[in-house]
């Protein structure tokens, strides 16, 4: 359970419903980003599944007009429309379908966590949980404020609590990236591809050793 796939720990339950039935392995990704970045999540899970990709248009419309341009510098304003009735669509039309969470406590997540993990257990299924990504001490977000290291350090331990709590293994990622700049791209928090490499076989190996597979 990515936390690419949901917006916020309250929706931690659609996931598992998803995975009940489906799976034999569930492995859980307890990212810090919940509490730690913005203010307000922005849930855009009531879009239509078409829509879901619209950034991923607009970005594909902009490369599309680039090139439109660097061959006919004539039609740029027919291109500027395609690129605005994109992101319009994404932005204004469905704007009412889009819900807004506030930022959960760690003691919220912790409880969503833990409830998540209690139901596939009772469910069968075997689980992993995977602590945040690691912080880069580089990170340039101004979602981010001087106690961002703490709260992913605090979002480690309680997924820590957790995994000791209902006997499962955890990886650490937050130990495997400290002090590894080479493992995060420039200015952010996100991996590298060195980055996702390593925690990638951290995770297999845990996998592994765990019996899990």
């Amino acid at each position: 359970m990515s936390a690419a796939d949901f917006y916020h720990p309250l929706q931690l339950s659609r996931e598992v419903d998803r995975a009940i039935g489906r799976a034999d392995i569930a492995i859980i990704d307890v990212a810090a980003v919940f509490v730690a970045g913005a203010p307000k999540t922005i849930d855009l899970g009531r879009l239509p599944r078409w829509v879901l990709a619209a950034n991923d248009r607009v970005r594909h419309l902009r490369a599309l007009r680039c090139d439109l341009l660097a061959a006919y510098p004539r039609g740029q304003r027919w291109v500027e429309l395609i690129e605005t009735h994109a992101r319009a669509l994404a932005t204004t039309a469905l704007h009412p379908l889009i819900r807004r969470y506030p930022r959960p406590t760690l003691d919220e997540y912790e409880q969503l966590l833990r409830a998540a993990v209690a139901r596939l257990q009772e469910a069968g299924l075997r689980l992993l949980l995977q602590g945040p990504g690691g912080f880069n001490h580089d990170e340039g977000s101004p979602s981010y404020s001087v106690d961002t290291p703490r709260i992913y350090e605090d979002v480690n331990r309680m997924a820590r609590r957790v995994a000791e709590a209902a006997g499962l293994p955890l990886v650490d990622r937050m130990a495997i990236g400290h002090g590894h700049r080479a493992l995060f791209l420039g200015g952010t928090s996100r991996h590298s591809p060195l980055g996702h490499r390593v925690m990638g076989e951290a995770l297999a190996e845990q996998l592994l050793t765990s019996g899990l597979v």
